[in-house]
């Protein structure tokens, strides 16, 4: 197996990828993004306040109550082998 190294900067890139046109609660968007913010805290060591300020200058703008909830979607979701998880986050992981 080929370890693939990225950054935070790479994982803030592709959050600013996901941005759908519209806002959205959406369980596609919402799966990815979670995704993607449990990487910067958990991975990168990101405050959820510094994730936040990712998400500052967009017409997303969310609050840390929101990232701390989100952080830990993913891990639930992973537990419980909820395959439509996996499947929103297959092209991302």
């Amino acid at each position: 197996m080929i370890e693939e190294k990225y950054t935070a900067q790479d994982i803030i890139n592709e959050l600013e990828l996901i941005f759908p046109k519209y806002k959205t609660r959406k369980r596609p968007y919402l799966d990815r993004r979670n995704y993607l913010m449990c990487i910067l805290y958990y991975k990168f060591r990101y405050s959820e306040e510094m994730i936040t300020d990712c998400f500052k200058n967009t017409k997303f703008k969310i609050d840390r109550s929101t990232v701390s909830l989100a952080k830990r979607q993913p891990i639930k979701l992973a537990k419980l082998n909820d395959i439509s998880f996996f499947i929103n986050v297959a092209l991302l992981y």
